[in-house]
């Protein structure tokens, strides 16, 4: 399968929404509440989209089979970590794929994409978390040279969740 990236548009929202679902109720299956019907909404993402940091990887047919958000702005949990750098950084959120694509590379050619966008606008540090439930994302980010650098406790209220978050960064050559 053939995938570029583009800047995700209003119309790339039912595809997207369609990924969150499916991937909600796989999470669900692995006791993983990271994402529920609660969050992310359909708001997030055009939010993001309004500001120009949402993209989306797309088929042949133009289809969106992924989506990552790219921000300059972290949540106010991650000004206790221990990071690597005090420089500059952008921040990775709500990274999903669409199942029927699962397995083919698309979310580790979402964070290459992700850094391509940093280095273009000068920055070279990424900064990301995961649920501590979220073994998949764990696995992703490790396997992309993230490295994980600190931890964000249950009792900050993170995301309203009751178990920690783990926090990745990676420094870019």
């Amino acid at each position: 399968m053939e995938i570029s990236f583009r800047k995700g548009t209003p119309q790339d929202v039912p595809y997207i929404m369609n990924i969150i679902q499916d991937t909600v109720e796989i999470m669900e299956r692995n006791h993983n509440d990271q994402w529920t019907e609660d969050y992310p909404k359909e708001e997030n993402f055009l939010k993001d989209i309004n500001r120009g940091k949402l993209y989306v990887a797309v088929n042949e047919k133009d289809k969106p089979v992924g989506t990552v958000t790219v921000e300059e702005e972290g949540p106010k949990q991650y000004q206790t970590i221990p990071w690597r750098k005090e420089d500059s950084a952008y921040y990775i959120h709500r990274i999903a794929v669409d199942v029927q694509t699962r397995g083919q590379g698309v979310a580790s050619k979402l964070l290459q994409y992700a850094e391509e966008v940093a280095k273009q606008d000068g920055i070279n540090y990424l900064k990301t978390d995961t649920y501590s439930l979220n073994k998949k994302a764990q696995s992703m980010f490790t396997k992309n040279g993230y490295k994980e650098v600190g931890v964000i406790p249950p009792e900050e209220g993170y995301l309203g969740k009751e178990e920690p978050f783990f926090v990745y960064d990676k420094i870019l050559h």
